[in-house]
């Protein structure tokens, strides 16, 4: 995410610093950043409050660069706020034990031991992750990787329109249908569409 906020204040890391260097966790970087060894360290919001009521760190000892304040949200950031720590199930996890899971999450507030033990407010539905996605988009990384090229040989080019007609790897699972369909729902719409 940091990436972004670079990127969108004109500085790149990979070329507009002298040193690019990544602490691995937390602490490591703020120690770092206090000890001299960098000059700039970026970590997660709550951090700077978590050490500091921890007696780690003095808070007053760091200066937040490009501070940010949101309505209602407590703590120093830097950045925009982007939702975190999704929680999803893989394919083969039953269904009732996702169920089961959620709920008991849902059912976590405030003021539970556990919510205080991971230092969090609880959970809740998941929030818009549009924000999330546009970032990873902008960046090209992660699913976003290449996004908008085509990889098509010229040779397949006419092809990839007719039914039933397979491009490309025959590693790709499918029967040839989707663009198919696509083009034929596009020109009901009065609408071309071509590679």
């Amino acid at each position: 995410m940091i990436l972004n906020e670079l990127k969108d204040a004109g500085i790149d890391p990979y070329s507009d610093v002298k040193k690019l260097s990544f602490g691995g966790t937390h602490d490591v970087v703020f120690y770092a950043v206090l000890n001299g060894d960098v000059d700039v360290g970026i970590v997660r919001t709550n951090i700077l409050e978590q050490m500091d009521a921890e007696d780690k760190i003095d808070i007053d000892d760091l200066t937040v660069i490009n501070p940010q304040h949101v309505s209602g949200f407590p703590f120093v950031l830097s950045s925009r706020l982007y939702p975190e720590w999704a929680f999803a199930k893989v394919i083969h996890t039953p269904q009732g034990l996702a169920k089961d899971v959620a709920i008991a999450l849902f059912k976590i507030e405030e003021n539970n031991p556990a919510a205080i033990a991971c230092n969090n407010a609880g959970w809740t539905i998941p929030l818009d992750y549009w924000p999330v996605h546009e970032c990873l988009k902008e960046l090209r990384v992660g699913p976003y990787v290449g996004y908008g090229e085509i990889s098509l040989y010229d040779d397949d080019k006419p092809n990839v329109f007719i039914r039933f007609k397979r491009v490309g790897k025959s590693s790709v699972k499918g029967i040839g249908l989707g663009l198919a369909i696509v083009k034929r729902i596009v020109e009901l719409h009065g609408r071309d569409v071509g590679v």
